[in-house]
C-alpha cells in the first residue's frame, strides 16, 4: 500500500515541481542572502532611455545612455516594500559586478539595469485565447551606477 502512495505522488508531484521554475533549467542559478532564489536569464548590453517631463509648457527632455542588463528569474517571498526591492537588486547586482563589467570591456556602458521577473507570482486574471494563455507576470525593476549604488526604480509600482 505505502509503495502505491509513493508512486501515485511521484506521478502527480512531478510534474507540479518541474514547472516551477521550468524557465531555469539550464541556466546558471543563484541564491540571495534573504533566502530568495532565482536563475539568471539574460545579461548583455542594452539602454536606457528616460524621459523627464517638468510639466506645462516646458519642453520634455529625452535621453538614451548604454547600459549593462542583468534579467533574472526570482522565486521566494515576494515583497512590496521598495527597501527590500533595493536591497535583493543592490546583492544581486554586486553578486554578478564581475560578469557585468566583463561585458563592457569597452567601457562604454555607463549604467547597469536589473530587473527581477516574479512567474511563480501571477496579478490579475488570466486572459485565455484560442492560441494562448497570458499571464501578468510581475517585475521589479532599477538601474543604477556601475559601482551599483543609488538605484532608480523604473515600471509600475510593486502590487
Amino acid at each position: 500500500m505505502t509503495r502505491i502512495l509513493i508512486f501515485l505522488f511521484a506521478i502527480l508531484a512531478a510534474p507540479a515541481m518541474a514547472q516551477s521554475q521550468f524557465e531555469c533549467k539550464g541556466k546558471p542559478k543563484f541564491s540571495l542572502s534573504d533566502g530568495t532564489n532565482g536563475c539568471v536569464l539574460h545579461l548583455d548590453k542594452g539602454m536606457l532611455n528616460s524621459t523627464v517631463s517638468s510639466g506645462g509648457d516646458r519642453p520634455t527632455r529625452k535621453s538614451t545612455q548604454r547600459a549593462v542588463e542583468l534579467y533574472v528569474s526570482v522565486s521566494g517571498t515576494y515583497s512590496k516594500k521598495m527597501r527590500t526591492i533595493n536591497g535583493r537588486i543592490k546583492e544581486l547586482c554586486q553578486m554578478y559586478h564581475p560578469q557585468l563589467v566583463a561585458v563592457h570591456a569597452d567601457k562604454s556602458a555607463r549604467k547597469i539595469i536589473v530587473v527581477m521577473f516574479w512567474p511563480g507570482r501571477v496579478l490579475g486574471q488570466a486572459e485565455e485565447t484560442a492560441q494562448a494563455v497570458s499571464y501578468d507576470v510581475p517585475y521589479q525593476g532599477a538601474s543604477m551606477e556601475l559601482n551599483c549604488t543609488a538605484p532608480r526604480n523604473f515600471g509600475r509600482r510593486p502590487g
